[in-house]
């Protein structure tokens, strides 16, 4: 895994720093479009948003990140997963800007857990905020989710007043070691 573009993109969803004209995915059980007429296909899932290039560009960076993982069986479960998670937030009228940051750590996730749990039509997402509870707003704060995430690496969280429940919803998700049951 890319760390180093991880963060990258992290930084660009959170300053809005992505393009809004890119070529739709279409590949490994997953479509994304904005044509309201797609039909689901058995097996394939659908995102159908107005959002489908931005949502494309960052399933094409997603891919450069785990490039060194993906291999020609696990992106059947890898792309469908992040759909889901898309599809998970856009149903819950979640901001596009919320959207990619779900999407992105659906991406980290599969390889977190085990194979059973990634099949599960279930978005980890919603298996975590089960678990740990829901996420909390960010504030903003100008401290980015790479330097949340770096802080509790190393032990010393940032601003510690401030996105304290980012922090520590963050902290349990690194700590959950089953989400099963």
């Amino acid at each position: 895994m890319d760390y180093k573009k991880m963060l990258d993109i992290l930084e660009k969803i959170k300053n809005e720093d992505y393009p809004t004209k890119y070529e739709h995915w279409g590949g490994a059980h997953l479509i994304i479009t904005d044509d309201k007429s797609r039909v689901d296909d058995s097996g394939v899932v659908f995102v159908v948003t107005d959002y489908a290039s931005e949502l494309s560009w960052l399933v094409c960076e997603l891919m450069a990140v785990h490039e060194e993982e993906l291999d020609y069986l696990n992106k059947y479960g890898y792309y469908p997963g992040l759909g889901r998670c898309m599809n998970t937030a856009l149903a819950a009228n979640c901001t596009l800007k919320e959207t990619m940051f779900f999407t992105a750590f659906q991406g980290l996730l599969f390889w977190l857990y085990p194979p059973e749990i990634r099949e599960d039509r279930k978005s980890l997402l919603d298996i975590m905020e089960e678990k740990i509870g829901p996420v909390p707003e960010l504030e903003d704060d100008r401290i980015s989710i790479g330097q949340i995430l770096r802080s509790i690496e190393e032990g010393h969280p940032v601003a510690t007043d401030r996105n304290k429940a980012m922090h520590e919803w963050i902290k349990k998700a690194m700590n959950t070691t089953s989400l099963e049951g």
